[in-house]
Parts: C-alpha cells; structure tokens; sequence
C-alpha cells in the first residue's frame, strides 16, 4: 500500500515540531536545571508556549 503524499507532509510537519519543542526544553534544561522546562510547561502552560513561540521565530532553520 502506498502511502499518500499529503500524509508525509503531516508527518512532516509533526516531526518538525517535535524535534524544535524537545530542542526549546533541552535549551530550558540547560539554562537552569534539570527538569525546568516539565516543571515550567505544567505550571504555566501559557508561559511556557509563549516562550516557545518566540524560540522558534528566533531559531528558525530553512530545511
């Protein structure tokens, strides 16, 4: 069975973002401590995808 090519572009997508979000919590981790970025996502949730937005406008990589 194929697989349609608008399923890899969700696929895609998905990946991207996964891969920049475990990025944007291992640069939290980093620059404080271990765990920060769980702690930060559960208790601000608003907060910490604000941030998160921001780091991806900053950090953005043409692939």
């Amino acid at each position: 069975m194929v697989t349609p090519p608008e399923v890899f572009g969700r696929l895609s997508i998905h990946f991207k973002y996964s891969a920049m979000l475990d990025a944007f919590k291992e640069f939290l981790d980093k620059m404080y401590w271990e765990g920060y970025a769980e702690e930060f996502e559960e208790d601000n949730p608003t907060a910490f995808y604000t941030h998160y937005r921001e780091f991806k406008t900053n950090h953005r990589l043409p692939i």
